[in-house]
């Protein structure tokens, strides 16, 4: 396991290591984001690739706000780590869980209970 220090050495490089996968992850979702548009518009409709587009604001939303936290849960596993309280940092990751779950998983609540309301069979006549 490589244990580099990013506090000691030339910045610029350790931080241009540090963000190399965010950067990265950033180009995926974007690379995700025309192959979508390229095959809805393509293969579907005009309407479906308004839609696409419509959503990729709410999904960039979702992807930033699920970012935020898991830097937010890794700045406290890491002061827990740092001090040597094993049993706080455990408690931590298992909060981050249930946070992570509730923030990703709220939209199945609301697709349920919109299909419950308004069967699909119903939207269109």
């Amino acid at each position: 396991m490589n244990n580099r220090k990013i506090t000691k050495g030339y910045t610029f490089e350790n931080l241009m290591l540090f963000t190399l996968h965010m950067m990265a992850g950033n180009f995926l979702q974007q690379i995700y984001n025309i192959a979508d548009t390229i095959i809805v518009g393509r293969f579907v409709s005009s309407d479906a690739l308004a839609a696409v587009g419509a959503a990729y604001t709410l999904m960039t939303f979702l992807t930033s706000l699920i970012i935020g936290l898991c830097m937010g849960s890794g700045a406290l596993f890491s002061k827990s780590f740092g001090a040597g309280k094993m049993e706080e940092m455990k408690q931590d990751i298992r909060m981050s869980f249930i946070v992570y779950w509730c923030s990703d998983n709220h939209h199945l609540f609301a697709y349920f209970s919109e299909n419950r309301l308004y069967p699909a069979d119903t939207c269109y006549p």
